[in-house]
């Protein structure tokens, strides 16, 4: 079953790193895993975690407990990572940036918590 989850598809910014204000945004290239459960790309400014069996990141989720619980990022890219039989490349933001919070998705309070003060959020 194909789901709609926040972030994925057109209720976000889809534009690279256009939720950055200011700043000198630390980037790292990443491979975001394969899902063919969603129905439209992963937007820019979606929260991302780190699954640690792997080492390959998926959205964050403060309830999971594969290492997704932690955020380390924002993406900083649309990617599309519709497939189960491969993943997807792409740009993580992981930091020294203002932020436009309401050009992200999926970022709660435990994941500001998580990313200390490498992100400034504003809204």
């Amino acid at each position: 079953m194909v789901q709609q989850l926040p972030g994925i598809g057109s209720d976000g910014p889809t534009l690279a790193r256009e939720f950055i204000v200011s700043g000198y945004p630390a980037l790292l290239r990443v491979t975001v895993l394969g899902d063919d459960t969603i129905s439209g790309q992963l937007n820019a400014g979606v929260a991302m975690g780190k699954i640690t069996a792997t080492g390959k990141y998926g959205q964050y989720d403060d309830a999971a407990v594969d290492g997704r619980e932690d955020m380390v990022g924002l993406l900083g890219e649309p990617v599309d990572a519709r497939t189960a039989d491969g993943d997807a490349q792409g740009l993580l933001v992981v930091g020294f940036v203002v932020v436009d919070e309401n050009k992200t998705t999926g970022v709660d309070a435990n994941g500001k918590i998580d990313v200390g003060d490498r992100f400034v959020w504003v809204s």
